[in-house]
C-alpha cells in the first residue's frame, strides 16, 4: 500500500507553530501584563489559556495594543491556521507503518 505524504502541509504547520511562538515571546517582552492575563508558560499546554489566547488572537484584542509587529504576527498566524487547516483536510500527512 502507497501513502502519499504532503512536505507542503508539514511546511505550513511548522511555519504556523513558528509564527506563533514569536508572537507569544512578542508578548511576553513587550506586554507581560497581557501575556501572565493570558496564562504566561500555560498557554502552550493548558486549554483553558489556550482558549484564552485563541479569544485574544480572533477577537483582535490585540488591536488595542498598537504593536505592528504583533499586528502582523497575528494575522500571519492566523492566515497560516486557516492555510493549515485546509491542507489538512486536503492534503493529509500519512505516515506507512512498517510490519
Amino acid at each position: 500500500m502507497v501513502y502519499s505524504f504532503s512536505f507542503l502541509t508539514l511546511f505550513v504547520i511548522a511555519a504556523f507553530f513558528f509564527v506563533l511562538s514569536r508572537l507569544v515571546s512578542l508578548l511576553k517582552s513587550e506586554h507581560p501584563e497581557i501575556y501572565e492575563g493570558l496564562g504566561g508558560k500555560r498557554i502552550w499546554y493548558s486549554a483553558p489559556d489556550q482558549l484564552k489566547f485563541f479569544g485574544f488572537l480572533f477577537g483582535l484584542r490585540y488591536r488595542q495594543l498598537e504593536s505592528s509587529r504583533l499586528t502582523r504576527l497575528a494575522i500571519l498566524s492566523k492566515l497560516l491556521l486557516v492555510v493549515a487547516t485546509v491542507f489538512i483536510f486536503t492534503m493529509p500527512i500519512y505516515f506507512q507503518a512498517s510490519v
